[in-house]
């Protein structure tokens, strides 16, 4: 219920201000990995409390790209996590080697679906909660029911009825909410009109005899729906389906390397169309900068890198957007014109050329930099040159969500110059913090050694580069 995760997290705020957070800020690696877990959950839950209750949310789930987009078409690998940051990228299990608890749940996913096609409602009537295709056999009622569809590339499904006799009984057929209450029903060839009920279905009450074929069509439009608290930022969908930007092979700039929409224009359909003859793909005209958007649902996307949500801007906020990025070019390369000696940690050769020594670390990459990080009673140091006729600074760069027990000393020389914590301190990027170098600790050397050491129970954030600059 939407209005429940409102108040939670409104009450979340107010008793955790230091920790209230845009959502729209908060698309990371872990947010990805407890979405699809909660998708899971949830879908459990709620199938314990249908009954009596609009069951569109749990029908929508059960079709939602955390589960059809978490599994590899190819060859049945599953997703960790699914990527939602700018520039994801799907990475599956094989055969042999890995076996996370989401390999078992996603298989367990899409058996789940034939529990839920069709339930008998108490009044003897029939709820068609989902377009796929099936046979029911009731034995009750001496019916069965063939139903035939390829939902979602196509928007109808059509149900035929044999019986041994005639039954009268009501059809009730859910009522996509992305429809917008725009279904047409045919009987037998001849359309009919459907009743509205207050609960999510479309009610079709008759005397079904043997041979009835009852087709439903269901309208699909483009469509945009945006952050909670973020009505710049958007995804974009068809009908239900989440709608992913191909952005290839090469991982873009977490900021600046993904195309946003340039637009007063909020109405997708007027610059998103129909890409040709490939169904359920859309390419954006004239709106994407710096180039425009080829889009596919996201279950299809496998073996590239994309993106699914979208920030809006106006030619005006744009115009200010590319101010903001040419500032950050100057300042960048005033840091740079100002740095002694920089470290990229995680990269083999620039480890051995700073000496770097370590006990329970571990080195990785990701939004396209390597990092290292130290595990608890672990540590990591390396050796940096120093100006010692300057004011010297170790700039260090952190990834912006990273959190959790990450509590550590900064050393230089062995003296303790700086004590840091890190928690989802600028979420969905990374950030520079600086800590100055006293001058007794670089008088008379070339270089320093910079030790990161864990508290206790702590561990050491991700390092994604260090780089010393005189001041």
């Amino acid at each position: 219920d939407r209005r429940k995760t409102d108040s939670f997290s409104a009450r979340f705020e107010a008793n955790n201000p230091e920790r209230a957070r845009k959502l729209d800020d908060a698309i990371s690696p872990s947010f990805e990995r407890e979405a699809k877990r909660l998708d899971f959950e949830f879908k459990a839950l709620e199938k314990n409390i249908l009954e009596g209750r609009s069951p569109e949310k749990y029908r929508e789930a059960l079709r939602s790209e955390a589960r059809i987009a978490s599994q590899n078409p190819a060859d049945g690998m599953m997703c960790y996590f699914l990527p939602l940051r700018r520039g994801g990228k799907k990475d599956y299990s094989d055969k042999f080697n890995s076996f996370w608890c989401c390999v078992g749940s996603g298989i367990e996913n899409h058996v789940k679906y034939g529990e839920s096609i069709y339930y008998r409602g108490a009044d003897g009537s029939l709820f068609i909660n989902l377009f796929i295709p099936s046979e029911l056999s009731w034995n009750e009622k001496k019916i069965s029911i063939k139903q035939e569809t390829d939902f979602p590339k196509s928007n109808t499904t059509r149900f035929t009825l044999s019986s041994e006799k005639p039954v009268k009984m009501k059809m009730k057929i859910r009522n996509p909410w992305w429809s917008k209450d725009r279904a047409k029903f045919l009987l037998n060839g001849k359309e009919i009109k459907g009743e509205k009920s207050d609960n999510g279905y479309w009610v079709i009450t008759r005397t079904w005899k043997n041979g009835d074929q009852l087709e439903a069509t269901f309208e699909l439009n483009i469509y945009s729906e945006s952050m909670p608290d973020n009505s710049n930022r958007v995804a974009l969908l068809y009908g239900p389906l989440v709608l992913a930007g191909e952005l290839g092979q090469e991982e873009p700039d977490p900021i600046y390397g993904v195309p946003v929409l340039l637009t007063d224009n909020r109405k997708v359909s007027d610059w998103a169309k129909p890409g040709g003859d490939r169904p359920l793909h859309f390419t954006t005209k004239g709106v994407g900068e710096p180039t425009d958007i080829s889009l596919v649902p996201l279950y299809e996307m496998t073996g590239q890198r994309y993106n699914v949500y979208w920030d809006y801007f106006t030619p005006a906020g744009w115009v200010k957007q590319k101010t903001e990025y040419e500032a950050d070019k100057l300042k960048q390369k005033k840091v740079d014109d100002q740095t002694v000696d920089y470290m990229r940690i995680g990269e083999m050769q620039p480890e051995r050329e700073h000496n770097v020594l370590s006990e329970k670390s571990f080195t990785g990459e990701s939004n396209a930099r390597t990092w290292r990080d130290a595990r608890e009673d672990g540590f990591f140091s390396f050796d940096i040159k120093v100006d010692e006729t300057h004011e010297n600074i170790l700039r260090c760069t952190y990834w912006g969500s990273d959190g959790g027990n990450l509590n550590f000393d900064i050393l230089v020389n062995g003296v303790t110059i700086a004590t840091q914590e890190i928690h989802q301190n600028w979420p969905n990027r990374f950030f520079d913090l600086e800590y100055p170098i006293p001058a007794e600790l670089v008088k008379d050397k070339s270089k320093i050694t910079v030790k990161f050491q864990p508290h206790p129970e702590k561990r050491v954030a991700r390092l994604f580069g260090a780089r010393v600059v005189r001041k």
